[in-house]
């Protein structure tokens, strides 16, 4: 209507940053398909990162997959060594990703192409990863909508998921912990739009997707 004033519905979320405990600190964090956004982001928060080291060991390694589809030969030439570290307790996490193409490491697939501005926690769960996440944070992420969850997570590796958020109906997962190809180990899959969200001079960077992402790191040691 003319002279009727334009209403915003972009939210302003004010989230108290996680302190990431020492035993966070003390880890190795193992990125694969590392960026420049990535190295930033964990030199931001002190964090330590290598390359893929001879021997991986669960109290002092925890792998993060950053950017699936540019991994190097090297990296996926790692799968059986990332699936006997899994199978031992270490934390492998794979980040939001459009594509997948590593059955060696995860028999997932990535469903159709979409974006979902909101997500929900599959009932009953309890997850390290929405430690301290009020719900409305997984929401329109930055007032935008369409940024929260990416296409989902089917394939074989689904049928015995634990799986922890969902977008648009249940069957439409977008974070679980999925077996391994080999062993007993799993796999936390996170399809949520976390890596583009991160830099706060940016005007899409929204304080809940760094809390999780700093979640993840986390594990289960925060308090």
């Amino acid at each position: 209507m003319p002279g009727r004033p334009v209403l915003s519905q972009r939210f302003v979320r004010a989230i108290k940053p996680l302190a990431l405990p020492d035993t966070a600190k003390q880890l190795t964090f193992v990125v694969l398909g590392n960026t420049d956004s990535a190295r930033t982001f964990f030199a931001a928060h002190g964090l330590r990162t290598s390359e893929i080291p001879a021997e991986l060991l669960p109290d002092k390694h925890a792998v993060i997959v950053w950017n699936a589809p540019h991994l190097t030969e090297s990296e996926r030439r790692s799968a059986s060594a990332l699936c006997g570290f899994a199978a031992r307790g270490g934390r492998v996490v794979v980040l939001s990703t459009p594509s997948w193409n590593w059955p060696e490491l995860c028999k997932v697939t990535i469903g159709e192409s979409r974006r979902f501005s909101r997500v929900y926690p599959h009932q009953p769960v309890a997850h390290s990863l929405l430690s301290g996440i009020d719900p409305q944070w997984l929401t329109r992420w930055n007032g935008f909508p369409g940024t929260v969850g990416i296409p989902p997570l089917e394939g074989p590796a689904m049928a015995d998921a634990e799986k922890i958020l969902w977008a648009k109906e249940p069957k439409s997962t977008v974070a679980a912990r999925v077996p391994a190809a080999e062993g007993e180990g799993r796999l936390l899959f996170v399809q949520l739009d976390l890596q583009r969200r991160l830099d706060p001079l940016k005007t899409y960077y929204d304080p809940a997707a760094e809390r999780l992402l700093l979640n993840l790191l986390a594990g289960g040691t925060q308090r």
